[in-house]
């Protein structure tokens, strides 16, 4: 849809009025846009665009969050959303060759470990080079330019009249519950609060503190993540996508499996003020029985493990935030899209950890941030709004002057090669109650194709002249 401005339009203000906030940079699209005019990009574009506007499963491999799909007025166009599961790859590449989505592109900006471990096989089966794109840098631009540019995109979980009511009269540790009550937040509320956390949960867990437009720094991290649950899942129950052991959490119940304080102490242990329900030791209770599995449906151990990480997950958060003074953490990655279980365990856990002076704060686009800011780097330059047009000085190291900035060329280097990319990105929304609340704090799935694509045909190579963005 970017292909109706040309390559020297400077990309539309924000209308007058709008929620969002007005970004400080603009943005100037890069020479490969003059490629779209000719008929054979032109051909392939609306091939494209049919695909995306009448189907939302791609293959067998691919799912389109067309919920999430938005026009952006910064970028002049509509940007699509597609995930599918990493070892479903070669799937997704059959479905790009047999569609031919794959004709007049030579290079596609990546990030993450596939953009170096599928390179080749994307080079011999596509003839389309990855260009690589530092994770956490594209990570932190992707995320805040949705921050800077999406209204209604964040969002937490608050207590329901019911779970204040009670909140209010408990005398001890509150139960091991969640908030329940989605409350989507203002654009004005929580635009550049900074620092914040931000805790991205994917097959592991990467913790990054932002201290500012493109200062940004990993502070700590965990190899307990996304990847241990559905690895796990994998083990010990018959579910075969992420989704449907996600689904199948929902119906669980964690007290067949972990020890509870009722289960040590025969009630409540009140010397503590732990209540009898609070969980002493996750999955505690499987050493006490004869035999283990006796009771215990697949649904409970999905919910109990689901629990367990999510638990580990948000200490691990909280401490850290802690320790850099951050009042606002934001829970991201391919682990939370869909994720309800986990998203108002960790509203409720922050909350009561750090006695309402914290917030857990949550993304809709969680989980496409990623490709999102190697898509920004690669394919347009940053120019200072207001400033004369000139382009905004390199910074080659992470501290960047926009957290949506891409590499810029030095002063007396050769310029760099231009990029392009085709769009598979990876990431719906989560069908809880909405509320609607401008005053308030501020702050993947896989399908079952095996995707051999082994007779799918080498491309020829095409030259650079050939380039295009989709």
């Amino acid at each position: 849809d970017m292909s109706r401005l040309g390559a020297d339009d400077v990309l539309s203000p924000r209308t007058p009025g709008s929620d969002a906030p007005t970004p400080l940079l603009r943005l100037r699209k890069i020479r490969s846009f003059d490629n779209l005019e000719r008929p054979d990009h032109m051909s392939v574009l609306r091939e494209f665009y049919r695909i995306m506007e009448e189907t939302r499963k791609l293959g067998q491999t691919g799912v389109r969050e067309e919920e999430l799909q938005f026009y952006s007025e910064e970028l002049g166009g509509t940007l699509h959303f597609i995930r599918f599961e990493t070892r479903r790859m070669e799937g997704a590449m059959d479905f790009v060759a047999a569609n031919s989505l794959h004709m007049n592109i030579t290079h596609i900006p990546c990030t993450g470990g596939g953009a170096y471990k599928y390179a080749n096989i994307v080079k011999d089966r596509l003839g389309i080079d990855l260009d690589k794109h530092d994770e956490m840098e594209c990570l932190v631009r992707g995320m805040q330019f949705v921050l800077d540019n999406v209204k209604d995109e964040v969002y937490t979980y608050k207590p329901s009249p019911k779970e204040a009511e009670e909140a209010e009269v408990e005398t001890m540790r509150r139960k091991d519950k969640e908030f329940t009550l989605k409350t989507q937040l203002s654009s004005r509320t929580v635009k550049r609060s900074f620092p914040y956390m931000v805790v991205s949960i994917g097959t592991g867990v990467s913790m990054i503190k932002v201290d500012g437009p493109g200062k940004f720094e990993r502070v700590s991290g965990s190899s307990i993540g996304g990847g241990t649950y559905w690895g796990l899942c994998r083990l010990f129950t018959s579910c075969r996508t992420f989704k449907e052991v996600l689904d199948l959490a929902e119906g669980g119940d964690t007290s067949r499996i972990d020890m509870l304080v009722g289960d040590i102490y025969g009630g409540d242990y009140a010397s503590l003020g732990l209540p009898s329900n609070a969980v002493a030791s996750s999955f505690g209770k499987l050493v006490m029985k004869p035999r283990a599995k006796d009771g215990v449906r697949e649904s409970d151990f999905a919910r109990a493990l689901l629990m367990m990480i999510t638990n580990n997950i948000g200490q691990v958060a909280y401490l850290n935030a802690i320790q850099h003074n951050v009042k606002h953490i934001y829970f991201i990655g391919s682990f939370m899209r869909h994720n309800d279980i986990s998203a108002t365990r960790l509203a409720y856990a922050i909350d009561f950890w750090s006695k309402g002076t914290m917030e857990a704060l949550f993304l809709e686009h969680e989980g496409f941030f990623g490709a999102l800011g190697a898509f920004l780097g690669s394919s347009y330059s940053i120019t200072k709004r207001g400033g004369g047009g000139s382009p905004s000085p390199a910074h080659r190291n992470r501290k960047r002057a926009m957290s949506y900035e891409p590499e810029t060329k030095s002063k007396g280097s050769h310029p760099p090669p231009r990029r392009t990319t085709s769009e598979v990105y990876s990431g719906g929304r989560n069908p809880r109650k909405v509320v609607e609340n401008g005053d308030g704090g501020g702050g993947g799935e896989g399908s079952d194709d095996d995707g051999s694509g082994d007779d799918i045909p080498k491309t020829p190579r095409r030259t650079k002249s050939a380039q295009n963005i989709l």
